[in-house]
């Protein structure tokens, strides 16, 4: 099975342009990236569909995902006045996806309050599959398989009740190794989930001290247990999607983004080649 080894841009900065990102993300060898929606946008309104088309294509790079952290409408956990406007933010966001033949997006759960994305919304289990069907039910229209990121760790260790309750198939679960380790037992929870309901995976090291102030860090570079589990989710899902995601860096100059791409893709190779 072919491995995709990708990078999400908050690895680098949100802030080095989205052209820049593709190229020097090639140039290191990764064949997809994730990215925000919104800079795809941009870059349109400024050099035009088909020039952003042509680029791609020169780097021979995969516009694999557009991003939950920067996408519309990135978290659902939001108030019920606001679904109206993100339903339509998010059939926006599909039909921008197309443009650039990116056939995956991602939403964010995530019910902490002050986190920049919302004002933080407790849902109940029901609430949630709710939403999420709405959501896959307008990407179904845009053949966008949805991805879905569960950070809130009361709903996570309901990922597979909540699985059962979606109506679509173009929905899956978006595991990430460091919010895992909130988890009592990593890897019997990922044993637990239902077959298939995996189809992307953010990975990041990190120091098993729950409140270490270091956070993210990259693959080997930490204590978690990622061979472990990236084998548990490959024995129970097809997942072809492995995202390194590193954030929590802005501003770096050019020869500090490209050494970021280079540990990104080096520790992301070494976890499947060894």
């Amino acid at each position: 099975m072919k491995m995709n080894y990708c990078i999400d841009p908050g690895t680098v900065g949100h802030d080095v342009p989205l052209l820049d990102f593709i190229k020097l993300s090639s140039i290191q060898g990764f064949n997809c990236v994730e990215f925000g929606i919104h800079e795809v946008q941009e870059v349109v309104n400024k050099i035009g569909i088909e020039k952003l088309r042509d680029y791609i294509d020169k780097y021979k790079i995969e516009m694999a995902q557009f991003s939950c952290g920067t996408g519309i409408p990135s978290n659902i956990s939001i108030s019920q006045e606001r679904l109206s406007e993100s339903y339509s933010n998010w059939k926006n966001s599909c039909k921008v996806a197309r443009l650039i033949n990116c056939k995956r997006g991602s939403i964010l759960v995530n019910s902490s309050k002050g986190d920049g994305f919302s004002e933080g919304v407790k849902l109940s289990v029901i609430e949630l599959a709710t939403r999420l069907n709405k959501i896959c039910e307008i990407a179904m229209k845009y053949e966008i398989h949805v991805s879905v990121e569960i950070t809130d760790p009361d709903l996570l260790l309901q990922s597979s009740k909540i699985f059962e309750l979606i109506k679509f198939p173009n929905m899956g679960f978006i595991i990430d190794t460091y919010n895992l380790k909130t988890l009592d037992n990593t890897l019997e929870f990922l044993k637990k989930l239902p077959k298939d309901s995996v189809s992307w995976v953010h990975i990041a090291d990190s120091h098993l001290d729950k409140n270490s102030p270091t956070g993210r860090v990259f693959p080997f570079e930490g204590e978690l247990n990622l061979k472990e589990q990236i084998d548990i989710i490959l024995l129970n899902n097809n997942v072809k999607y492995f995202s390194v995601e590193v954030y929590g860096v802005e501003g770096l100059n050019g020869g500090e983004v490209k050494e970021r791409l280079e540990r990104a893709y080096t520790s992301c190779k070494r976890l499947f080649e060894n």
